[in-house]
C-alpha cells in the first residue's frame, strides 16, 4: 500500500456523498487532495501556482481582449479545469467540454503550454492529457483515474504525485536517453570486463552486436518465445 493511501482513502469516504457544487467544492477539494496527496498546496495569487489564474485572449466575436480564469495552474506542470455534477450520461459530456476549455487556455498562457492538461469531475473522476507527442490528443486520449478509488491504486498514485512536482522526469525522450545512457554504461563495463579476460576487442564487439540484435529481435517478435532470453535464464539459473 502506498503511504499516501490512508489520507486518499479518508479523502474519497468524506467527499463521497458531497452534493455536486462545482464553485463551492472545487477549491476546499483541490487543497484537501493535494495534501492527502502529499504535494505542494497551491499558493497565493501571482506565484504561479494557484487557483483561478488570469488568462487573456481574443474574444473571436468582439475581436476584444478578454481575461478568463484558469480553475488551477501550476506554472511549468499543468492546467486544471473542474467541474462537479453528479455520474451519469452527461458526466463525460461536460468533462469534453472541460477539455476543450483547458486546451484553449493552453494556447493562451504567457509562458507556453504546460506539459499537461487535467479536467476533473470533483471527487470522482480525474482525466490526464499530456503533449509529449506533440499534441494533448483528442478528448478521448486522457488518462482515466477514478479519485474514489485513487487510493487503492499506487501506480496512478505515483504518477500524479510526478504530475505535480517533477512532470519533465515523465517526457519519454528524457526517459529514453536515460535508458540508453543506462545500457550504454552495461554495456562498456561488460565489454571491459570480457577483455580484461584476455578476448580479443573486435571479438567482444561483434559478440554485443549480435547480442543485442538478437535481443531486439525478440522484443519486435521475429524470435517467438525469446530463446535467447531463456537461454540465459537457464544459464544464471540452471534448472
Amino acid at each position: 500500500m502506498h503511504p499516501q493511501s490512508p489520507a486518499l482513502r479518508a479523502l474519497a469516504e468524506k467527499w463521497d456523498a458531497v452534493p455536486a457544487a462545482e464553485r463551492a467544492n472545487f477549491q476546499s477539494y483541490a487543497t484537501e487532495f493535494c495534501a492527502a496527496l502529499g504535494v505542494e498546496l497551491p499558493r497565493p495569487r501571482g506565484s504561479g501556482y494557484e487557483f483561478e489564474y488570469p488568462v487573456t485572449t481574443t474574444d473571436r466575436k468582439s475581436g476584444r481582449d478578454v481575461t478568463n480564469f484558469i480553475d488551477l495552474y501550476r506554472q511549468g506542470h499543468f492546467i486544471l479545469e473542474a467541474k462537479h455534477t453528479e455520474a451519469g450520461a452527461g458526466a463525460d459530456r461536460v468533462l469534453g467540454a472541460a477539455y476543450g476549455q483547458a486546451k484553449g487556455y493552453a494556447g493562451d498562457v504567457a509562458h507556453g503550454p504546460p506539459p499537461y492538461l487535467m479536467v476533473m469531475n470533483v471527487a470522482r473522476t480525474l482525466l490526464v492529457y499530456d503533449r509529449w507527442g506533440g499534441s494533448y490528443g483528442g478528448v478521448n486520449a486522457g488518462r482515466r483515474i477514478d479519485l474514489r478509488t485513487l487510493w487503492r491504486d499506487d501506480e496512478n498514485i505515483e504518477f500524479l504525485r510526478t504530475v505535480w512536482e517533477n512532470p519533465e522526469s515523465l517526457n519519454p525522450a528524457i526517459r529514453g536517453r536515460a535508458v540508453t545512457r543506462e545500457v550504454a554504461e552495461q554495456l562498456a563495463k561488460l565489454s571491459a570486463s570480457l577483455e580484461g579476460r584476455g578476448l580479443d576487442g573486435e571479438r567482444v564487439a561483434r559478440f554485443l552486436m549480435r547480442a543485442m540484435f538478437t535481443m531486439f529481435a525478440e522484443d519486435v517478435g521475429l524470435l517467438r518465445d525469446k530463446p535467447f532470453q531463456a537461454a540465459l535464464q537457464a544459464f544464471v539459473y540452471p534448472p
